[in-house]
């Protein structure tokens, strides 16, 4: 699995446990008066989530802090342009136009006396 935004490859952040990004048909549906069940309008979206670790704080480095920068550098209005790849299309890496979200799962500081700390992000898509 492959996640990549502006020219940054943050794969190596990446949880490959927690790693669901697909691609999911929207559709409207209906029942007729003979009960026959119809759908149209068929648009394929790419949505998903999985989750990032960052361990800082181990000489000077801020992978956190370099993560938000970039996010922000490449995003207007919750709206991000990334390259993931997409499980049930073959593993094809697709750009896309997406909404995001994110939200801190944990910050756990090192009992050994050293000031790193390891920060978890679960970051949310939904294709556009």
């Amino acid at each position: 699995m492959q996640v990549i935004i502006g020219n940054t490859d943050l794969s190596q952040y990446v949880q490959e446990k927690s790693y669901k990004v697909d691609s999911v048909d929207d559709y409207s549906e209906w029942k007729d008066a003979g009960k026959h069940l119809h759908r149209m309008g068929y648009v394929s979206k790419i949505q998903g989530s999985f989750e990032l670790v960052f361990i800082d704080g181990y000489n000077g480095h801020d992978g956190y802090g370099d993560f938000l920068d970039l996010i922000a550098d490449n995003s207007t209005d919750k709206r991000l342009i990334i390259k993931v790849t997409v499980g049930n299309l073959n593993n094809q890496l697709k750009e896309i136009e997406c909404y995001y979200d994110l939200k801190t799962n944990s910050m756990r500081w090192t009992k050994n006396g050293s000031n790193v700390v390891v920060k978890r992000i679960l970051m949310t898509i939904e294709e556009r």
